[in-house]
């Protein structure tokens, strides 16, 4: 397309250049003729081109017809110059023509900038979408299991000097006796509930994924041991005030055993959740609903 409008541009300044009552050009208007025939051919191409790139009809129909407009003032001028026809209202049609062509192509350009800008809006929103859901847990609304080490990989420190990093694991207490008698839909819920829990109860900064299962972990960035701790038992303690309705008739209260862990400089990620994952055990061996903290 830009070839073309260069073509166009450069020929339609010929005219400038050359005196078109000039005796060396006889009865002919060269420049205009060439204008014109550039013209003829730039609404041809700019017509195929349209055709190809299938665009919507609110945007077609205009182009189309601001080139059959365009096309026919044009050969109207042309058949002019060449044969020296003088059509009675001849110069009416033609200025009418390319008035009302440049005034659809005009109509047809905008609805097309307006049709791009709307599909390129909608592509982002369908990236960010994709994006979201290949990070997300569809359960919980937490991040998902890979998001978590992607981030874990990011916050470790390296040095004693970098800001503290503590990780919360938490599992539900009995998860699978409680499937097993209510059914998967019931569990599901469980899992949902300690979703919001965890949404409700940590910080702004701090990351809650869904590691796997019925364990949720939470990334709390510059939070040290005792910070932890507090965030911790904040989620336990709210867990454990839920009530859950499995069955006409039955309440039931589902509680939660939570590892916290501080990250040593020196350790690698896995081995930064193997210690929250024993402390978590640690609080089940303990009794169940309550926080342990690994050494």
């Amino acid at each position: 397309m830009l070839p073309f409008l260069a073509l166009a541009a450069a020929l339609g300044c010929v005219p400038l250049f050359f005196d078109a009552d000039a005796r060396a050009w006889s009865a002919v208007d060269w420049p205009d003729v060439v204008g014109e025939g550039a013209l003829v051919l730039l609404v041809v191409a700019w017509g195929f081109l349209f055709r190809r790139v299938h665009l919507p009809w609110r945007v077609w129909w205009p182009m189309a017809g601001g080139v059959v407009a365009l096309c026919t003032g044009a050969v109207q001028d042309v058949l002019d110059e060449f044969f020296v026809i003088h059509i009675h209202y001849g110069s009416a049609v033609e200025n009418l023509g390319k008035v009302v062509g440049a005034l659809l192509a005009a109509l047809g350009i905008f609805r097309w900038n307006e049709n791009e800008r709307r599909r390129s809006e909608a592509f982002e929103e369908s990236s960010k979408r994709f994006q979201k859901m290949s990070t997300s847990d569809a359960l919980t609304g937490l991040h998902n299991r890979s998001f978590f080490y992607e981030r874990l990989a990011a916050l470790m420190p390296a040095r004693p000097s970098d800001p503290p990093l503590a990780l919360i694991l938490l599992d539900i207490d009995d998860f699978k006796d409680f499937n097993d008698t209510f059914g998967h839909v019931e569990g599901d819920r469980v899992i949902r509930a300690l979703g919001e829990v965890v949404r409700e109860s940590v910080r702004g900064s701090d990351i809650g994924c869904r590691y796997g299962g019925e364990e949720l972990v939470v990334l709390l960035p510059g939070a040290d041991a005792i910070m932890a701790e507090q965030v911790a038992e904040r989620v336990r303690g709210a867990m454990a005030a839920r009530i859950f309705r499995p069955r006409r008739g039955q309440t039931i209260h589902k509680t939660v055993s939570v590892g916290v862990a501080v990250a040593d400089p020196d350790e690698t990620p896995e081995a930064f959740v193997h210690r929250a994952d024993e402390a978590m055990y640690q609080a089940k061996r303990a009794g169940k609903n309550r926080v342990a903290a690994a050494s």
